[in-house]
């Protein structure tokens, strides 16, 4: 950690003779132990071993000392698991140091199947109160914490900011925060990576449930992390503990962390979609299908007036690196353009280290605004994008800028003190 130990002590005293500084060296020694023993100082074993979740060290029996025989509420879903296949709710109810009194679902419900607003239900595994974060309130209230002396989340994230997971959980430390409770994060991976970042940071006028925090789109964080920036950041006075992986760097992808992909939502169903997300999401709120009711969801991109050769003659003009484009007619069994044909163009990731998703995305509004001006309802297009200096540019058939403080460089500074992993 590069930080120093200082005692300052004196041998004299009044007793005469000569006393012993073993005794508080071990005291001091012991204590400085203590609190380092669940940072996730990677040594070469743990990395040989592979990738240990949050959860995974609570299912080997760890728990935060001073948190011993407390009543817990955990925020999860389907994604929290360990590689055996026992639940986080499972986990927490056999732990001999957690009293698991009640359950809390995010957007797609607890077992990830909804796609649409989520009532409250009973878990058949543990025959507790489900309540839901994704109905008619998305922040815990006073009733559904009564009784409670800890909030636990353990849901997987996509490293995308519009993913709803990161609201859920900052609603959670908000309500953590008004009602006097301890939040603890089960940290999991970053499953894009945890060292690049890119887009707009969002604008303040615009935070909301799908952009609740000023973060980039690809902010390069985990839950824990960003928990830890979020409380800072907002101020917030919570007793805040994160459960650190072992065995995760931050220049890993998802499928070299040795865990076995879980579709986070119902249209996440690739680590190839979840690297082209945070650019192909921003263009959703318009009259783009993205591949929902197809084999495919977020890797093609197309509507029935698409103008697919002349859009990839300009994508492929830009040079961007790490993707290519092919033209595609598909047809959605579901959701926009349900049973339509459509044109468009399949994304391929050829090189995930130079792929810039947000590049791309922006590359495409800005060759659609060209080609397709009055064919492309771009109204509703800073929903999830929240820069209007982007919009603006994108308005200009521009390659976007944005002012220094709001560039992915300036946040790479920010998020500095607040990462974990080498």
């Amino acid at each position: 950690t590069e930080t120093w130990i200082v005692i300052l002590a004196s041998r004299l005293h009044a007793g005469g003779g000569r006393a012993s500084m073993s005794t508080l060296r071990q005291g001091v020694a012991d204590l400085v132990a203590t609190c380092l023993d669940d940072r996730p100082w990677n040594t070469p074993d743990d990395l040989a071993k592979g990738v240990f979740t949050g959860l995974e060290r609570l299912a080997q029996g760890y728990w935060p000392r001073r948190w011993m025989g407390r009543r817990v509420g955990l925020v999860t879903n389907h994604t929290g698991r360990t590689t055996d296949g026992r639940s986080a709710a499972s986990v927490l109810a056999s732990h001999d140091h957690v009293v698991l009194a009640a359950l809390f679902s995010p957007e797609h419900g607890l077992y990830g199947t909804v796609d649409e607003k989520v009532g409250h239900a009973v878990d058949a595994e543990t025959g507790l109160r489900v309540w839901s974060l994704y109905g008619e309130v998305r922040k815990p209230s006073k009733e559904m914490l009564e009784g409670l002396d800890i909030l636990v989340f353990d849901i997987q994230d996509i490293g995308t900011r519009f993913y709803t997971y990161l609201s859920t959980l900052t609603n959670c430390m908000e309500a953590a925060h008004e009602n006097g409770l301890a939040v603890c994060v089960l940290d999991r991976p970053n499953p894009i990576g945890g060292v690049d970042v890119e887009g707009p940071l969002a604008d303040a006028a615009s935070l909301d449930f799908v952009g609740i925090h000023p973060l980039p789109i690809r902010h390069g964080m985990t839950m824990g992390e960003l928990a830890l920036m979020i409380a800072a950041e907002r101020g917030w006075t919570i007793e805040l503990e994160v459960v650190w992986m072992k065995g995760w760097q931050r220049r890993m992808l998802f499928d070299e962390t040795g865990i076995a992909w879980v579709d986070p939502s119902p249209n996440m169903r690739s680590l190839e979609a979840a690297l082209i997300y945070p650019g192909l999401g921003i263009l959703e709120t318009t009259n783009l299908s993205v591949g929902r009711g197809t084999d495919s969801p977020f890797e093609i991109v197309g509507a029935p007036w698409f103008p697919a050769d002349a859009v990839k003659t300009r994508l492929d003009a830009a040079g961007l690196p790490g993707v290519a484009f092919e033209p595609v007619v598909f047809r959605p069994s579901a959701s926009k353009f349900r049973g339509e044909r459509c044109r468009g163009l399949r994304l391929s990731v050829l090189d995930r280290a130079t792929f810039r998703p947000v590049a791309m995305a922006m590359t495409l509004a800005v060759a659609l605004r060209t080609e397709a001006p009055e064919a492309w309802d771009r109204g509703r297009l800073d929903r999830l994008l929240k820069s209007k200096a982007v919009l603006a540019s994108v308005e200009q058939s521009v390659w976007p800028t944005v002012p220094d403080s709001e560039t992915p460089a300036s946040f790479a500074l920010r998020r500095a003190r607040f990462l974990s992993y080498d």
